[in-house]
C-alpha cells in the first residue's frame, strides 16, 4: 500500500511537472495546425496576382492579425481564421466584415458600439471609400474585425486598442474628400 501511493505520488508530481509554465492557450497551439498561417507568414502583397489595392492592404493586415493571434496571443484558431481571410484577399476575393452574429459580445453597450461601428463601416463602403482610400478602408475593415473577435474572445487589451484604431481610422475615412483628408 506504501509503494502504491509512493508510485501515486511520483506519477502525480511528473504530471504536474509537465504542466508547469504551459497554459490552456499554449496547449492549443501545441495540438492545432496552422497551414494557412504558417502560409501567411511568408506572403509577399507585392506578388498578388491582381492590382486591387484595397484587397492588397486588406491581405497585409489580416496576415498581421493573424500572426499576432497564432504566434502571440495563443489563440490558434483565431489566427488560422484570419490568415484565411489573408490568403482569400491576396487571392483576389473579397473577405466581408466579421458579423456579430458570429461573435458573441456579452456587454450590451459594447454589441450596440460593434453594431453601430459595422453599419457605419458598411454605409462607407457603399459610398465608393474601398476604391477612393484602399488603404484607409482596409485598416476600417480589419480593425473592426479585430475590435469583435479580440473582445469576443476576451482579448480585453488588444480589443480596446482595435477599437481605438477603428474609431480614428473610421472617422478619417469619413472625412476624406476623393482620397484625401
Amino acid at each position: 500500500n506504501k509503494s502504491y501511493l509512493s508510485t501515486l505520488s511520483l506519477v502525480s508530481a511528473i504530471a504536474l511537472a509537465g504542466c508547469m509554465g504551459t497554459t490552456g492557450n499554449d496547449m492549443q497551439n501545441a495540438e492545432y495546425e496552422m497551414p494557412a498561417v504558417e502560409y501567411v507568414e511568408n506572403l509577399n502583397v507585392n506578388d498578388a496576382p491582381h492590382q486591387d489595392s484595397f484587397l492588397n492592404q486588406l491581405a497585409m493586415n489580416y496576415r498581421s492579425y493573424a500572426i499576432y493571434n497564432a504566434r502571440t496571443s495563443g489563440y490558434a484558431d483565431i489566427g488560422e481564421m484570419f490568415a484565411n481571410k489573408a490568403v482569400a484577399a491576396f487571392s483576389g476575393e473579397t473577405p466581408y466584415p466579421e458579423s456579430l452574429d458570429n461573435w458573441p459580445v456579452a456587454d450590451e453597450q459594447e454589441s450596440y458600439d460593434l453594431y453601430t461601428g459595422y453599419n457605419d463601416m458598411i454605409a462607407l463602403f457603399h459610398q465608393d471609400a474601398t476604391i477612393e482610400n484602399p488603404k484607409l478602408a482596409a485598416e476600417v475593415q480589419a480593425k473592426y474585425d479585430c475590435w469583435l473577435s479580440a473582445r469576443a474572445s476576451e482579448q480585453n487589451a488588444t480589443a480596446n486598442q482595435c477599437k481605438e484604431r477603428f474609431m480614428k481610422s473610421l472617422n478619417t475615412l469619413r472625412d476624406c474628400d476623393n482620397g484625401r483628408v
